[in-house]
Parts: C-alpha cells; sequence; structure tokens
C-alpha cells in the first residue's frame, strides 16, 4: 500500500457498557497505521481535566506537538473551557474544535 501524506492523529476513549471500545481503538489505530499515519491512542476521560492535560501532554510527546483539540463527547455536551488544557488553544467557528493559537 503507498504511504499516503497526512498529519499524525491522536484519539481518546471511554469504556461503555457492554461494548468494548478499547479493542474498536486498537483496530482504528491499526487501519491508520497502516495506512502510513502516525498515530496514539490511550484511555482518557475527557470531563476529568488533570486526565486530559496528561493526555495532551503524552501525545506531544509521543507525535512531536499538538494542533486541534476536537471534542466530540456528545452532541449535548459541548466543549467547554474547562476541558480544555491551558497553553493557547482557542474554540475554533463555535464548534468542539479548538486550534493552537
Amino acid at each position: 500500500m503507498p504511504r499516503r501524506r497526512s498529519s499524525p492523529k491522536a484519539f481518546n476513549y471511554i469504556e461503555l457498557p457492554d461494548r468494548d471500545i478499547a479493542s474498536q481503538a486498537l483496530l482504528t489505530e491499526t487501519a491508520l497505521r497502516d495506512c502510513g499515519v502516525r498515530v496514539y491512542s490511550e484511555h482518557c476521560d475527557v470531563r476529568k481535566l488533570g486526565a486530559m492535560q496528561a493526555f495532551v501532554k503524552r501525545t506531544k510527546a509521543e507525535l512531536g506537538g499538538l494542533h486541534y483539540l476536537v471534542n466530540n463527547i456528545s452532541s449535548t455536551t459541548p466543549a467547554s473551557p474547562g476541558t480544555v488544557p491551558s497553553g493557547g488553544f482557542r474554540r475554533k467557528r463555535g464548534g468542539p474544535f479548538w486550534r493552537r493559537t
């Protein structure tokens, strides 16, 4: 398979009742790697600020930087400043997207 040009990807997940989310995350990570994409994933509850800050720190160490955060935990729980780590991120276009300033 030819190597595709893409920015590195990182994502986090939480376990849900009666679903094997960790296995799905591993399959997603493997599929992205098979396409030549550098990827990092881990279990992280974005509702816990300390856990999210640690995830961002490990993502930066693993992938060499972080430019966008996307909070897509549900359509009824919008991204809020309390869930976004400090360090120069600002909300972009009023949605769940955050961009490094």
